[in-house]
């Protein structure tokens, strides 16, 4: 069984012109819309949102932490994979 190849031919709409010039407007104004209803949910619910937001940070830098842990433990036990290898450097 052969494996197909990757499907590489998508088409982003990005604007022509203005202040989203050669970005995706789409994904620009979803990221706005999701900031600005933080914000409101922050103003309007300030205690829920502090403890949320800071068991959030707490999980996210933990998960942080235990992804770089695992990083460098498995360049450390195989220095010859990932181009960390003294060897793959160029001066």
């Amino acid at each position: 069984m052969s494996i197909k190849p990757p499907f590489t031919a998508v088409e982003v709409r990005r604007a022509a012109s203005g202040f989203y010039q050669g970005h995706s407007v789409e994904i620009a104004l979803l990221s706005k819309g999701i900031m600005v209803a933080l914000v409101i949910w922050a103003l309007v619910w300030p205690a829920n949102a502090n403890s949320n937001l800071s068991s959030l940070n707490w999980w996210l830098s933990g998960g942080l932490q235990r992804i770089l842990y695992h990083h460098c433990r498995y360049v450390r036990l195989f220095p010859g994979r990932g181009g960390h290898s003294a060897e793959n450097r160029q001066a």
